[in-house]
């Protein structure tokens, strides 16, 4: 695998005025939100733009129309302003980037177990939906490293939770393929879903995680702004 600081989707790449990427270890760690000012700024984000999350591992989302300061206490951020970035912050959990190109609006999503058994990437576009019109097949979506069903065993109580098809010998949890089939059964195409398909836990050159490293780690972040095309 091709050792870079920064990951992208090749989907979304395709848009003109969307910056968008997934920091690796390679470039530092997002654990701070002064950290990840740094971080968003090699990108090309300024220092005043960036809007993270106190996450929460939960289904709360907010839509943000400026940066905010307190962190506001979710685990899902949408906009349709230009200019405000969006930032999760992950070390196994599932980073997720979700871009309406007709309406122009955006989104951040933190999955972890919890808040992928509570559907919180699907409660995004539900309210995408409700709140600015979008429409689900519109939607692109970005999906970065995260732990994968190969290190990622957990209890029965997790397990009961998620569908069989995303579990794996009985005690392996694929939270990104479930979190796929989630946003599919929003109406979103899965051609329109780029899984980057990267086990934070196996790629110890590449990315922080928090299972592998038991806890002594770092974080990594995910970001998406609008920009004037």
């Amino acid at each position: 695998m091709k050792k870079s600081k920064w990951l992208q989707s090749a989907i979304l790449a395709r848009y003109s005025g969307i910056l968008h990427g997934f920091s690796t270890s390679l470039i530092g760690d997002a654990s701070s939100a002064e950290q990840s000012v740094l971080l968003s700024c090699s990108l090309g984000v300024k220092k005043n733009q960036l809007q993270l999350m106190s996450q929460q591992h939960g289904c709360d989302i907010k839509i943000i129309n400026d940066v905010e300061r307190p962190l506001p206490r979710v685990d899902a951020l949408i906009t349709n302003v230009r200019g405000v970035a969006l930032g999760v912050r992950t070390a196994d959990c599932v980073p997720i980037l979700i871009y309406d190109p007709q309406n122009r609006v955006i989104a951040a999503v933190h999955a972890g177990w919890r808040g992928g058994a509570e559907h919180v990437a699907g409660k995004t576009v539900d309210l995408m939906k409700h709140s600015f019109n979008t429409k689900a097949p519109d939607c692109i979506v970005a999906i970065g490293p995260a732990i994968g069903e190969c290190c990622f065993e957990v209890g029965q109580e997790v397990i009961d939770k998620f569908p069989s098809s995303s579990v794996a010998g009985g005690t392996h949890l694929d939270l990104p393929a479930a979190i796929v089939t989630e946003l599919t059964d929003t109406g979103i195409k899965r051609d329109n879903i780029d899984w980057l398909n990267i086990c934070t836990s196996c790629e110890k050159g590449l990315c922080f995680s928090h299972r592998r490293d038991k806890g002594m780690t770092g974080r990594h972040l995910a970001m998406i702004m609008m920009c004037d095309i």
